[in-house]
């Protein structure tokens, strides 16, 4: 029997994660890179994985509606799910502190195996899927290097877009640019067909995705 995936909730592996779509109306206004908001709630129930996000859900909209758009931003959201899931017994301060230790240390690199490892283990990509997501992260580190997750935020998203929107098309096959670096040639005056505004934006959203929450 399969499991149900309550609202909000999506499942890594047999593990419930929140997934939680910011309102467009605080999303655009804010500084925030991504729209999406996403935490393990670390349990197999269905029932207590629906109950735990529908209560972060209010406790976020409360938070919303009572606070200035300039001060909506990714450390805000964050008390709000840790001070939450405390309060539900879910989670200790201690805990949390351990995480962030942790995750403070761990490269775009690191997070990517470890996010394409729940994916394939769950069988949700298949083999075309995680090869367009082992390019997207390779460009990403080209461009941006491979720094610490918890330094992508809406000026490092801005930043690679940047750079993404000048990355040469066809790069591998264009013999007098394939065997050079790609910031020299995107600094360049040399001429060359540009990738679409289509690819741009999936580039960005696999290249990024894995590392918020």
């Amino acid at each position: 029997m399969s499991k149900t995936t309550p609202k909000y909730t999506t499942l890594r592996g047999q593990i419930f994660w929140f997934h939680y779509k910011l309102p467009s109306a605080i999303y655009t206004k804010s500084n925030l890179s991504s729209p999406l908001v996403r935490l393990s709630l670390n349990t197999r129930d269905s029932v207590k994985a629906g109950s735990i996000a529908q209560i972060l859900v209010i406790k976020l909209c409360e938070f919303y509606n009572s606070t200035p758009t300039n001060n909506i931003n990714k450390l805000s959201i964050k008390k709000v799910i840790i001070d939450t899931m405390i309060s539900l017994g879910e989670a200790t301060t201690q805990s949390f502190n351990r995480t962030n230790r942790c995750t403070n240390t761990i490269l775009i690199s690191s997070a990517f195996e470890r996010y394409k490892r729940e994916m394939v283990g769950a069988s949700v990509w298949r083999i075309k899927t995680e090869s367009d997501y082992h390019a997207a992260i390779a460009n990403l580190i080209e461009l941006m290097t491979d720094i610490e997750i918890t330094s992508i935020d809406a000026n490092f998203c801005r930043e690679y877009k940047d750079k993404l929107i000048h990355y040469p098309l066809h790069r591998p096959k264009t013999r007098h640019i394939k065997n050079a670096e790609v910031n020299e040639i995107i600094n360049s005056k040399t001429i060359y067909p540009k990738i679409s505004t289509t690819t741009v934006n999936n580039q960005i959203r696999k290249g990024t995705l894995f590392s918020i929450g």
